[in-house]
């Protein structure tokens, strides 16, 4: 359930999948893991694959970069006339990049080391920023979405002054953990801070719709008992 996204703030969403690659082929990398966990996490995404084309169509799947743009252009009339601020230059910093670039006036995306490339029609609306000198920044922001994978908060109250104090300023925090102080919020009247639970709830998905999902998920691992009944067998005989 986890690896197919189910359990996540936007139900459904596929990153978790890739994460999960991700961290077996460093493991495999570092020589903590071999045959038994590949044959594992090779089950793993073989059922959450079932799962997600089962739940894909009930969901009306979006993923989180899209889910914050259409919060973003709800809050926002003017978008085209805006400059947003991406902070994270990884997959769901990609995809608000990719996503924003049409709606918006300019985009300012901040990285930490990897500088990500820019091409054809980006270079004209899509500006690169540096982790160490965002802060420069922040007073050209109308909007702040933060998507990096630090265990911290990138966003707090030492950068308060950086802000410009005569415009709204909207700050989304779609980072876990936090990438925001949740104090931020309110600090002035024009200052706001959402993060994925406020994105959850904005979307109002009715808690029906998913119980039922559910059911049909925990039908979908029940069918696939015998596969794991045989990777237990298969670890017990190794030990």
């Amino acid at each position: 359930m986890v690896s197919a996204g189910m359990l996540s703030q936007t139900p459904g969403e596929s990153h978790i999948a890739s994460q999960i690659k991700d961290a077996l082929a460093e493991a495999q990398r570092r020589g903590w893991a071999g045959s038994m966990m590949q044959e594992w996490v090779s089950s793993l995404l073989h059922v959450s694959k079932h799962i997600q084309t089962e739940a894909a169509p009930l969901l009306h799947n979006e993923e989180i970069e899209t889910l914050a743009l259409k919060y973003l252009q709800a809050q926002c009339s003017d978008l085209a006339k805006k400059t947003v601020m991406v902070l994270g230059a990884g997959q769901i910093g990609r995809g608000l990049v990719a996503e924003g670039f049409p709606a918006v006036g300019k985009i300012i995306w901040c990285y930490h080391v990897n500088r990500p490339d820019i091409a054809g029609e980006w270079k004209d609306r899509v500006e690169l920023c540096s982790f160490n000198d965002f802060r420069n920044r922040l007073a050209e922001a109308d909007v702040i979405i933060s998507a990096t994978e630090a265990p911290g908060h990138v966003l707090h109250h030492g950068h308060a002054p950086f802000f410009n104090q005569q415009k709204p300023l909207l700050l989304i925090d779609l980072g876990m953990p936090r990438n925001i102080e949740p104090e931020l919020d309110g600090l002035t009247p024009d200052l706001r801070v959402t993060d994925l639970d406020g994105l959850k709830y904005w979307q109002r998905r009715e808690p029906s719709e998913l119980d039922e999902i559910f059911h049909r998920c925990r039908g979908i691992i029940g069918e696939h008992h015998e596969q794991y009944e045989r990777i237990i067998k298969s670890f017990q005989g190794a030990n």
